[in-house]
């Protein structure tokens, strides 16, 4: 799913911002950078980009937003004119994401805006935008495209996550009991519903070296001597040199080259990471010691 194109109007320190993002000529997206002084409206922006995935994942899914207790939902954004341009009589912003040929949209309004006669100035591109409900003219509202299906299909085949002005990363020698920190790894269950994968990622360093060693340990294959010979009828026997028998578990070959070709895939990532940021030096060990790796 790509954003394709924005238009936002008094949100903040914005007047107006009418963005059609870039796409290369297979279709691919092609990297965009907001460049801007402080107080300019960038995170502005990205903030309504992150509303419009949170609240279309949670179409979908439960575990989205904190607190949905099912009837009322809690916003990621205050929703209200506090976030308006000064002076102005109100504040729009509509995202319009494209995804197999289907459109899907988010609308922030806030503030006196008439429905029918804004919507009829917005460039072609939105004139999806009558598939989700019209606001009132006074209220205060969030709209977006419920389609529980797509999202559902989208969110658990994709990884979607924003980070934060306010990420963090928790140091190697903080010990975060004392501070009362606890994991934030879901459950590991299969609950109907439930996504699983956090779409605000403030911290992810201890779940990235589980992860890793997870990788790991999943890519090894134990071997053991079996106690009696029915046993050893679910084994592979290997003769080595001195016809000595080694015994492993049965498993079928697919499983095993998909296990190692996650690790080789792992171990090409780590690499890359590290040589940029230069453990390559005469202190690489020092430094790969502080990031609580093990290589």
């Amino acid at each position: 799913m790509y954003l394709k194109t924005c238009w936002i109007e008094n949100a903040g320190p914005i007047d107006h911002l009418h963005l059609i993002f870039p796409f290369n000529s297979t279709g691919a997206p092609k990297p965009l950078i907001l460049v801007g002084r402080n107080g300019s409206g960038k995170s502005i922006m990205l903030s309504m980009i992150v509303d419009a995935l949170i609240l279309f994942a949670q179409t979908a899914y439960y575990d989205i937003l904190k607190g949905n207790d099912g009837i009322r939902m809690p916003l990621f954004r205050f929703l209200g004119t506090i976030n308006q341009r000064i002076n102005s009589e109100f504040g729009f912003a509509a995202l319009k994401f494209d995804h197999n040929e289907k459109s899907f949209y988010y609308v922030e309004k806030t503030g006196e805006l008439e429905y029918s006669s804004y919507i009829a100035k917005l460039p072609k591109e939105f004139g999806g935008l009558s598939s989700i409900s019209p606001w009132e003219t006074t209220e205060d509202c969030k709209r977006y495209t419920e389609a529980e299906k797509d999202f559902e299909e989208i969110f658990r085949g994709s990884s979607i996550c924003f980070f934060p002005a306010s990420r963090k990363e928790t140091p190697h020698w903080l010990n975060t009991g004392s501070l009362g920190i606890e994991s934030q790894l879901a459950p590991d269950d299969n609950f109907q519903g439930y996504l699983r994968k956090p779409i605000f990622v403030e911290s992810s360093g201890e779940e990235n070296k589980r992860w890793l060693l997870d990788v790991f340990l999943d890519s090894l294959i134990d071997c053991e001597i079996p106690e009696t010979d029915h046993t050893a009828e679910r084994m592979d026997v290997q003769l080595i040199d001195g016809g000595s028998k080694i015994y492993s578990e049965k498993i079928d070959l697919e499983s095993k080259l998909l296990l190692k070709q996650s690790r080789k895939n792992m171990e090409i990532v780590l690499k890359k990471i590290l040589v940029h940021l230069g453990l390559n030096k005469p202190n690489f060990k020092q430094q790969v010691l502080c990031l609580g790796m093990s290589i």
